[in-house]
Formats: structure tokens, C-alpha cells, sequence
């Protein structure tokens, strides 16, 4: 059976892609204080810095079909945990493009994660994701990820 799709290490060319599906970040229910445009323009630009600094502790791979079509994209880095200072691996970005969306494409790149996290003896990985974003945080919980901290926030009207 072939394989549906390939995880690959970014290459300069797919810096475009970054880009154009940076947007995806926003699609789903925001807080009423933030708009759709806000928040590509601040995922635009962490999608411009994420290639910046890349390193064997900081990566980005892509998933790509078998005609070499990119479907989407994982960005990962070792870190230190704050309050113990242990490392562990965090996921910064990952992302599907929305026609490769319920086909296992976000599954695979995270458990290429895991791999990943796995191959440099850490123990532990973590992510954020708005809890609006109901696919992407029904995923983590499937997976096996456990809520730690909630960022709670209050609109102050005048």
C-alpha cells in the first residue's frame, strides 16, 4: 500500500507555502476582540520568522503527497520546560491545508513529533491551540495530550 503522503525537512522553496497557508490559523471561532484580519497578519508574521534561527533543535518539515504537493507542515523546537527546566519538545505550528483535512495528514506529521522528540531522548511534548479550534484540540485529546494550563482572559469594557 503507498504511502498517502511523505514528511520532508523545509527546503528555502516552501517559504511560500508557509506563507499562503499561515491564514489557516484563523479559521476557526475567535474571541469577539479578535479579528480574522488581526490574526493572519500576526500568523503571516511568525509564519516570515519561523524560518529564521533553524537548527537540528529547531525544525520545520512538510507533508507532500506523491507528486511532491505539499499538504501541510509541522514546526518544532526543544525547549526548556519553565517551571522544572527540564527539556521537551514543543510544537510551535502545524497545519493542514483544508482539501488534505480528515485524511490522517495532521496525525502523521504529529506523530513525526513524537519521533522526533523520541530521537533526542525527551520525555515530554507539548503544543498550544485555541480552545475554539475544536478539529485541532479533539486531535490533541485523541492523541493522548492532557490539558496542563488555561489561559482565561476578560474583555474590560469602559
Amino acid at each position: 500500500m503507498q504511502e498517502l503522503c511523505q514528511i520532508r525537512p523545509f527546503h528555502e522553496s516552501d517559504q511560500v507555502f508557509l506563507l499562503e497557508v499561515s491564514k489557516r490559523f484563523a479559521q476557526f471561532p475567535l474571541m469577539n476582540w479578535r479579528t480574522k484580519e488581526r490574526m493572519e497578519q500576526a500568523n503571516y508574521h511568525l509564519a516570515e520568522q519561523a524560518t529564521i534561527n533553524l537548527n537540528v533543535d529547531n525544525e520545520i518539515y512538510l507533508a507532500v503527497d506523491t507528486t511532491g504537493k505539499r499538504l501541510g507542515y509541522l514546526h518544532i523546537r526543544k525547549q526548556k520546560e519553565f517551571f522544572t527546566q527540564l527539556d521537551q519538545a514543543f510544537i510551535l505550528s502545524l497545519v493542514v491545508i483544508e482539501e488534505a483535512q480528515g485524511k490522517g495528514i495532521a496525525q502523521k506529521l504529529m506523530k513525526f513529533a513524537e519521533d522526533w522528540a523520541r530521537k533526542r531522548g525527551l520525555e515530554q511534548i507539548c503544543l498550544n491551540v485555541f480552545r475554539s479550534n475544536d478539529r485541532a484540540y479533539d486531535l490533541y485529546r485523541y492523541l493522548g495530550y492532557e490539558v496542563e494550563t488555561v489561559k482565561m482572559v476578560k474583555e474590560l469594557s469602559e
